[in-house]
């Protein structure tokens, strides 16, 4: 027995299984057994075995076959699993494409934060030419420099 429907059966013919191929290749709102027929009949290649007499409608074994080996239900299982591979293909674009989005949106946060280091950092730079006392000969090893002046009138202390 096949693992799916739209493979050959137990018993099925080549030909049998070929004719089904041209039944189950047609689009689920176009599949019947005469385009099938007609798909057959005028493929390339079939020009020498052409006769006007069944040019136009299926023999009747394609008709036989066609309920024997339950080509209309093996069409559908085959729509139906075509219609899941095309879900499954949508939900992965749309999964792949949300994921670019997210990596994104986190590669923009992580340059911000960069960026927002690095200001922080060019700030204290800034801070610390502004504070540091100007060449009198306050600083040395280990010692912070002492404060401003400004700053002892602000700290209650008298002024010299």
């Amino acid at each position: 027995m096949a693992e799916h429907p739209w493979e050959p059966m137990a018993g099925e013919t080549a030909k049998a299984f070929e004719a089904f191929e041209y039944y189950r290749r047609l689009p689920p709102g176009e599949r019947s057994l005469q385009r099938a027929w007609e798909d057959y009949w005028n493929r390339p290649g079939n020009a020498l075995h052409r006769s006007k007499k069944s040019a136009g409608k299926p023999y009747g074994h394609w008709t036989r076959w066609m309920s024997r080996w339950r080509w209309q239900e093996r069409g559908l299982a085959w729509d139906a699993e075509q219609a899941e591979i095309e879900r499954d293909q949508r939900l992965d674009r749309e999964l792949r494409e949300r994921a670019q989005v997210h990596a994104e949106e986190l590669r923009q946060r992580s340059l911000m934060r960069e960026e927002a280091r690095a200001a922080r950092a060019v700030g204290r730079r800034i801070l610390m030419r502004i504070l540091r006392p100007s060449a009198g000969g306050h600083e040395r090893a280990g010692a912070a420099p002492p404060p401003p002046e400004s700053l002892h009138s602000l700290e209650g202390e008298p002024e010299a």
